[in-house]
């Protein structure tokens, strides 16, 4: 589309080079992925993108926005930054009727720097994928808790997360999980993941303990900020789940911040009698941020104790035109042409551009299943079983599979039955798993999922083949074979990929048993 607009003549490259840098480079890039090239690869005739990308750029008001479908995919970081490059092309990057930024009371992305943002400053220890703001790709947790010698991973800490149903090749890492020396979980549930764990500390309930989102502000359609006060009184051997993480960070050397300096401000502060909590820090960066009153007594700007006294939260306004004061570029910059993205660019040219003829697989969220946990509430898996593949009537007739059987689902890491759904909602060539499922291992904690358990699509998922930038695991568009299913034959793991034995089965720890 943005090859279409240059072809056109429709670009503002004055106005561009006033926004970014590295335009002329990348001008001369998109010369390779003419509508007419892409085509067969995203499934749209060289017309339609051409009409599309002029509609839009026609349009008195319009804006592109991409999600989780788009940067899961082996081209994530392009896709998300090609988002941004069409609406900068088309004079939307900032304008109103366009995509917009919000000036959050707490602005994240300003304090990324001073908390382990970076990219490629190490790496894995097998397969030397790059880290991202101070975390490695979750494809290469089993790996590295498999594979013996110095740096080994052998004990591990889960946060509210269940990485068995939601990292790829999900099997494989529940085996990696039963072989580790030691592992705690923080969660209030026992599911595929916690249930490894030799000791789960479950924090109180979430309306026990003050909220306050510092996240979705950053992503909103207006600037709001908003305190939630504690529901209901907690009990008296009960913790909130930062102070599990703060006692846990500290008594390996760590603290709160993960900054030395600060942390061990926070330690001394401690031994004095001066108890550090999240209440402090949130009140300095609101009253240092973009709408806080500077400490000034005079101020109407926001503090805690301000926000505290507003039941329903506080508006702060609208979003404001421009872009600026979210760079952090000293010269407040977009940088168009990084070189880990010409890179990309290289290998998008190279081998994202072709069609496949076969089948692949991508994930999908039901209204009533949007996560795993919601699966233990009977009021939400009643009715119609949602846990299914979604087929395209052409598709399954290739494969000779009819709605309403179970057929075999093949990919390069697991083969296994499916409960398959014939629609022609579905494009030809793409199949469908919703994600979360797959509860057959929890029946002794989980009743009601247990009994709806379905089948987790990360099993079919690859965590030998990761995204091209940052090594994200690829979520969307698994290469996947269908077939019809032979009663009887449950789900395996390729002989040639099959993991090393549990550590259960070699004598080491046992599994957990219900309590």
């Amino acid at each position: 589309m943005v090859q279409t607009l240059i072809d056109d003549g429709k670009i503002d490259e004055h106005r561009i080079n006033k926004m970014a840098r590295g335009w002329t480079e990348i001008r001369q890039r998109l010369g390779a992925f003419t509508p007419e090239r892409v085509a067969a690869g995203v499934g749209i005739d060289a017309k339609t993108i051409r009409r599309l990308a002029r509609e839009f750029a026609d349009a008195p008001t319009s804006v592109v926005y991409s999600r989780i479908g788009a940067c899961n995919n082996r081209f994530g970081t392009i896709a998300t930054w090609a988002t941004d490059l069409l609406n900068l092309v088309a004079d939307r990057m900032g304008e109103v009727g366009g995509a917009m930024l919000p000036t959050p009371a707490v602005n994240v992305s300003a304090l990324s720097p001073y908390f382990n943002d970076g990219y490629a400053r190490w790496r894995s220890r097998l397969r030397r994928l790059p880290e991202t703001f101070g975390e490695l790709p979750t494809s290469v947790l089993a790996e590295e808790i498999e594979m013996g010698g110095p740096g080994q991973v052998k004990a591990l800490i889960s946060y509210a997360g269940n990485p068995v149903l939601s990292a790829p090749n999900g099997r494989r890492l529940a085996q990696a999980l039963s072989r580790l020396d030691f592992m705690v979980a923080i969660d209030i549930y026992v599911n595929e993941t916690t249930r490894h764990a030799d000791v789960i500390l479950p924090p109180c309930w979430t309306m026990a303990d003050d909220h306050f989102d510092a996240f979705l502000p950053n992503f909103a359609v207006r600037n709001v900020a908003r305190w939630c006060p504690a529901v209901f009184k907690r009990g008296p051997e009960e913790r909130a789940d930062w102070e599990i993480l703060l006692e846990i960070a500290e008594r390996l050397g760590g603290g709160a911040s993960g900054i030395g300096v600060i942390d061990k401000t926070i330690r001394l502060a401690r031994r004095l009698g001066l108890r550090w909590t999240p209440k402090a820090s949130l009140d300095v960066l609101l009253r240092l941020g973009p709408h806080g009153d500077r400490y000034l007594p005079w101020s109407n700007g926001l503090s805690l104790k301000r926000l505290q006294a507003s039941m329903h939260g506080v508006d702060l306004g609208p979003l404001e035109p421009g872009v600026s004061r979210r760079i952090l570029h000293r010269d407040r910059l977009i940088r168009l042409a990084a070189e880990p993205i010409l890179s990309a660019l290289a290998e998008l040219e190279t081998n994202g551009t072709a069609s496949d003829d076969g089948l692949l697989l991508i994930g999908r969220r039901d209204l009533r299943s949007s996560n795993g946990w919601m699966h233990n509430i009977e009021a939400l898996v009643s009715g119609r079983e949602r846990c299914v593949l979604l087929v395209h009537p052409r598709d399954a007739e290739r494969a000779g599979v009819r709605d309403g059987e179970t057929a075999l689902l093949e990919s390069r890491v697991y083969q296994g039955p499916v409960p398959v759904h014939v629609t022609d909602e579905m494009m030809q060539g793409v199949v469908s798993l919703p994600h979360g499922w797959g509860h057959k291992d929890i029946r002794g904690w989980q009743k009601v999922a247990a009994a709806h358990a379905g089948v987790s699509m990360n099993d079919w998922t690859d965590d030998g083949d990761v995204e091209v930038v940052v090594g994200q695991s690829i979520l969307n568009g698994i290469p996947v074979q269908l077939k019809p299913s032979v009663s009887g034959i449950p789900g395996k793991t390729p002989s040639a990929l099959a993991p090393a034995p549990r550590r259960e089965e070699s004598g080491g720890r046992s599994a957990p048993t219900e309590s």
